[in-house]
């Protein structure tokens, strides 16, 4: 199985334009029988950067009608004029409010399931990096944007991350 998944992994990454998202772990020594064996895991990297930042909160590339992402950054604890962003490209896995999709039983916005089917771009979605799990990502704005992408199996998404703690 993981010859499988490592040789999928090169190929993917000699086709690829940009970096697989993929890493391989340090080998992990194990003795068996008196034997040592190396044990390679192949693990999802979370994110990759695609601007470094700041970007300030005016700069941002926002959704035509998202006018609650004020109030969310906020909620959150973050002055909208202090506010400043990084831009990532990450797994939608990752994102916390990924786990109530599967009970979802209505479709994804239409008019966003048509863009992306036509290869186009939406506006980055806003999120925060869960404190517990730096690996987990909370989302600020964009859920019918998660949902698109979700729905059409879509795995990475371009995401703002806000760089800016809460006071």
């Amino acid at each position: 199985m993981w010859k499988f998944l490592a040789k999928r992994a090169e190929t993917k990454a000699a086709t690829a334009s940009r970096p697989a998202p993929y890493r391989w772990s340090r080998p992990a020594l194990s003795k068996r029988d008196g034997t040592t064996t190396r044990h390679f895991i192949l693990m999802a990297v979370a994110a990759e950067v695609l601007e470094e930042g700041p970007i300030a909160h005016i700069d941002i590339d926002r959704y035509e009608d998202d006018p609650g992402l004020e109030s969310a950054i906020e909620h959150y604890g973050v002055s909208p004029t202090n506010a400043t962003y990084r831009l990532l490209l990450i797994d939608v896995a990752k994102i916390l409010e990924t786990r109530w999709f599967p009970t979802t039983q209505r479709p994804a916005p239409a008019h966003m399931v048509e863009a992306l089917a036509q290869r186009r771009l939406l506006p980055p979605i806003v999120v925060y990096r869960a404190t517990d799990n730096p690996d987990v990502f909370g989302l600020l704005d964009g859920v019918n944007r998660t949902y698109a992408h979700w729905s059409l199996g879509i795995l990475r998404i371009r995401a703002y991350e806000l760089i800016t703690k809460p006071a």
